[in-house]
């Protein structure tokens, strides 16, 4: 058994552009650079095969979602210390609703969002967030257009990307 989560992935060139704004911000930083991606569900216990079954099915049953972006957000959280937050969507939150029933998790409150920076918020504190060097981006909309099904055991330098799926469905 081990842990896995699945991320939704912006299409290519909104993929590049992230890609090259986390990379900058890692150096910057000192913090390890990650794909972007906005987490469907996290949690998932089980063996590869049967989550990339899961995986599989669910990328095969979801039309490409979009979502606004609302701002630039920060949490007190390792994994949300720096965030582009997502508008909610009915296609968003209905992924996440279909992911939680696939893999037999307890349905959590869904905070659609791309991590920037994975910090220690005692570490980093206010001087990222007051440091400019976040493009605003507000309203800008992010298409996805795969599922990746991550095993997510350890800390994020260890983390295997174990399957990636386009997105066919047409429900939204």
């Amino acid at each position: 058994m081990s842990l896995f989560s699945l991320w939704l992935i912006p299409e290519p060139e909104r993929e590049k552009t992230l890609t090259a704004l986390i990379a900058k911000l890692a150096r910057d930083f000192q913090c390890l650079p990650f794909t972007p991606h906005a987490t469907v569900v996290t949690g998932i216990f089980g063996s590869a095969e049967e989550t990339v079954a899961a995986t599989a099915t669910l990328a095969e049953a979801t039309a490409p979602p979009a979502a606004a972006v609302e701002g630039i957000a920060s949490e007190d959280y390792y994994y949300r210390f720096l965030y582009y937050a997502l508008t909610k969507s009915p296609a968003l939150d209905a992924l996440n609703e279909r992911a939680c029933k696939a893999f037999n998790l307890a349905p959590l409150e869904y905070h659609p969002h791309i991590s920037l920076i994975y910090a220690d918020p005692a570490a980093l504190g206010a001087s990222v967030v007051a440091s400019g060097v976040i493009p605003q981006v507000r309203g800008d909309v992010i298409r996805f257009d795969r599922l990746v099904l991550m095993e997510t055991t350890g800390g994020e330098g260890e983390w295997v990307k174990v399957a990636e799926f386009p997105l066919r469905g047409t429900s939204r």
